[in-house]
């Protein structure tokens, strides 16, 4: 072979080795390496991801706000179907119950046995004088705190509307943020005769006073240390006590007094009507609603249970009281279960036969 055919035959395989080596490189992302491609969608998704999750969380608070404005019309209809739209502001009752926050500029009309105790602990926290962790360990409230006197523990620090001139008085309930919570009728005064009447824990002289009156006008053969102590008190024997409280006239207990009394929403413009069914979520948006999400957070111990057990509790203890008592017992808290949407339980004693009402 002459040189000539020699150089034209070594350039020949040169160029088929560029022509491999150009399609190999062009080609190599799909076949050896597809990490660019990857990485791209990745992105894609973790954007798209952040994006569904703030779309879900607005949904969320849209329907929470839907929700509540319902309340709020529910509320404003029976109102006037009653004709209640009469005047608070002067009301030195309602306004024991109704606590001030003016840095945060909220009013909260406290309802005992409807998570009270935790909320009025978050009005302390507001207050400034103590920090959330003086208040609240481990998702609940520090023990053996004095939550409902106003003179000592943190109750020195909650500031009962009532403190200030009437003056004062209307100004917060027209320009300030309202909020109240409420939780169905029946299943509160059961859990009222679990924590003052079924124990003798509570030593307060109203509740001592009242254990002692169920004794003695509705407890037959009571033994002497019962009628000191008030010790025995049935829950039949409780409702009888509501019952003939009520058409005596006589103003209950706070601990079972009607939501119409403790807080007169008719007369209120409450921006939020949290429920107890619902108050982890309502809690929240609270807090949201007054900017102290990041100051205080309301304890994740206190959560509403309705399950089986306690509808087996409601039917335990319901089931004791004769058809006549029940319904008189329903006509004490009739309207408040008008006003807020609850209703008289089924046969199978289902508080919410519909589900947990909104």
């Amino acid at each position: 072979m002459n040189t000539k055919n020699i150089i034209m035959a070594i350039m020949f395989f040169v160029s088929l080795h560029v022509v491999f080596f150009f399609f190999w490189a062009v080609n190599r992302d799909d076949h050896f390496n597809t990490q660019p491609k990857h990485t791209e969608w990745n992105k894609s998704y973790v954007v798209q991801a952040g994006v569904d999750s703030i779309y879900r969380m607005k949904q969320t608070t849209d329907q929470w706000h839907r929700n509540n404005a319902q309340r709020k019309n529910k509320l404003l209809q029976v109102c006037r179907k009653h004709n209640l739209n009469y005047s608070v502001h002067y009301s030195q009752r309602i306004h024991s119950g109704l606590f001030v926050n003016d840095k945060y500029r909220v009013l909260y009309c406290a309802i005992p046995k409807v998570a009270s105790s935790n909320w009025k602990g978050v009005m302390a926290v507001l207050s400034g004088r103590l920090s959330s962790d003086d208040v609240f360990k481990s998702g609940q409230m520090v023990p053996n705190i004095a939550v409902h006197a106003l003179d000592k523990g943190f109750g020195q620090h909650l500031t009962p509307l009532g403190r200030f001139s009437p003056r004062q008085r209307e100004y917060r309930l027209k320009n300030y943020f309202k909020f109240m919570f409420v939780r169905h009728p029946l299943e509160r005064v059961l859990s009222a005769y679990g924590s003052k009447m079924a124990v003798l824990k509570d030593t307060a002289k109203k509740t001592v006073q009242a254990r002692r009156e169920i004794i003695k006008y509705f407890t037959k053969n009571a033994t002497f240390y019962q009628l000191q102590s008030g010790s025995g008190v049935t829950f039949p024997n409780f409702i009888n006590y509501i019952i003939h409280s009520h058409l005596r006239k006589r103003m209950l207990d706070p601990h079972w007094r009607e939501y119409n009394m403790l807080c007169q929403p008719c007369g209120i413009d409450y921006d939020v009507i949290g429920r107890y069914e619902t108050l982890s979520e309502d809690a929240v948006q609270v807090l949201k609603l007054i900017s102290a999400e990041n100051v205080v957070t309301f304890p994740t111990s206190h959560r509403p249970n309705h399950g089986t057990n306690a509808k087996d509790k409601i039917k335990e203890f319901y089931s004791q009281i004769s058809a006549e008592n029940m319904l008189k017992l329903w006509q004490v808290y009739r309207l408040d279960a008008e006003l807020f949407g609850y209703m008289y339980p089924d046969k199978n004693w289902n508080l919410y036969p519909n589900g947990t009402t909104n």
